[in-house]
């Protein structure tokens, strides 16, 4: 068993290179394994050090992108041409990144979008799947203060599927992913399914300054082990040692006062 850390984190386009690194700082500080961002702008995201990163900025310029550590390999990826849905399979997982249509004015786009776009990725019948996303949009009253800015197709979807919200096992701890003027609401979540969601661990929420939405923190153990890289050594090439220049000056060390433990 391995713990994976794995977040969702709308950036706001995050096009600067001043941003991009403290993404990246964000990303080592963290200690992530995997991340899915939404707003997508640019490409720039691509240069993460230590990362590889998947990206769909779609037709719409404002897409979607995985992000993994480099010992993380990926086998399958599909993405909506529109930008705003990525889903990628690791081992026997499925990593389903979304970002829907923002603002309420833009609600039966944003269904349009649940009904005709969403249903395109892959992992519908997958028992090990992963959905992290900016929905944009609440299924329950009480992850909003302002209008209820209900979806009646991603709630058809969530159902359809069985996935579970991994905060709803958590219900007296209220908590907001982003404020505005009309008000705050639970906008960034993580969803999985039932089989992913018996082996998780821990749930938070963490800011990061360059964005004003909050992420979405899941800890997970996962029967699949990921190699975390440290600080590179040196190793010596054993078939030095039977050269006989070593040898000798090695015993010259131990006469002249060298060290022996």
């Amino acid at each position: 068993m391995d713990v994976f850390k794995i977040v969702t984190l709308n950036i706001n386009g995050l096009v600067p290179r001043t941003k991009v690194e403290m993404l990246e700082d964000f990303l080592l500080r963290q200690e992530i394994d995997i991340l899915f961002l939404k707003e997508v702008a640019h490409s720039t995201t691509d240069t993460l050090r230590s990362y590889k990163t998947y990206t769909n900025v779609g037709t719409e310029e404002r897409g979607t992108a995985l992000v993994t550590r480099s010992e993380i390999t990926i086998t399958k990826i599909t993405r909506l041409p529109s930008g705003r849905g990525i889903a990628v399979e690791y081992r026997i997982i499925w990593l389903v990144n979304v970002y829907a249509l923002s603002e309420t004015a833009k609600r039966q786009e944003r269904e349009r979008f649940y009904n005709n776009e969403l249903p395109y990725l892959p992992g519908a019948s997958a028992s090990n799947m992963i959905v992290g996303g900016d929905f944009n949009c609440v299924l329950i009253q009480t992850d909003n203060t302002g209008h209820f800015n209900y979806s009646k197709a991603l709630d058809r979807i969530i159902r359809g599927v069985e996935l579970q919200d991994v905060w709803r096992a958590n219900p007296l701890r209220t908590i907001f992913t982003h404020y505005s003027p009309m008000g705050a609401s639970r906008i960034d979540r993580i969803y999985t399914t039932k089989e992913m969601s018996d082996k998780k661990i821990g749930v938070e929420t963490v800011a990061a300054a360059f964005t004003d939405h909050l992420s979405v923190v899941m800890r997970i153990s996962v029967d699949v082990l990921i190699v975390r890289r440290g600080k590179g050594f040196w190793k010596i090439n054993t078939s030095i040692l039977s050269e006989e220049d070593l040898k000798r000056g090695c015993a010259r060390v131990g006469r002249f006062g060298g060290s022996r433990e």
